[in-house]
């Protein structure tokens, strides 16, 4: 992107806040950590900040909408555990995971599967349960580790709870 272009960008974001008075000193720190970006991407993340935000964001938060707005929102722990169940049927253990297309795993559950044992030892586990709950146990650990704990909780919990507890209390099976 030009630099005029971020420059533009980091002026429409700082004067959607007018109760902030950014000195040109952050405005340019805020240009230089913006400039490599795609620009209609950065745009949206910043038109999505301005919109839901009542305070200016941090150079932190306008990366985390930007990777969201670029990838899409992380999967939830049910959704990964799925997109490698639908992988295993798929490619097997023997072939090679793809890395494009239908079957490849989001960056997050690669990094699940590698630390489960690799590819070929997760498509050949032993005992379904067992798997199941030590990949939500990684990656929910991972999700913490990413800084987006929230959306590693299953959606199986009933409407309301969100915590596994809670849902043991409840007698509901999670």
């Amino acid at each position: 992107m030009k630099q005029s272009e971020v420059t533009e960008i980091v002026a429409l974001l700082f004067a959607s806040y007018p109760q902030s008075r950014a000195e040109e000193s952050t405005l340019r720190v805020f240009e230089r950590q913006l400039v490599a970006l795609d620009k209609g991407k950065l745009e949206d993340a910043v038109m999505r900040l301005t919109r839901t935000h009542k305070f200016p964001p941090s150079i932190a938060e306008i990366f985390e909408v930007y990777s969201v707005v670029e990838n899409g929102r992380p999967l939830d722990v049910g959704e990964a555990y799925e997109s490698v169940t639908r992988a295993i049927r798929y490619v097997g253990a023997y072939r090679p995971l793809p890395t494009e297309g239908r079957y490849a795993l989001p960056e997050r559950v690669k990094r699940t599967v590698e630390a489960l044992g690799g590819w070929e030892m997760v498509c050949l586990h032993d005992h379904e349960e067992s798997f199941r709950a030590r990949f939500f146990e990684v990656y929910g650990s991972l999700s913490k580790i990413d800084g987006d704990d929230r959306k590693a909780r299953s959606v199986a919990l009933p409407e309301g709870v969100t915590d596994l507890q809670a849902a043991r209390q409840l007698g509901e099976k999670p």
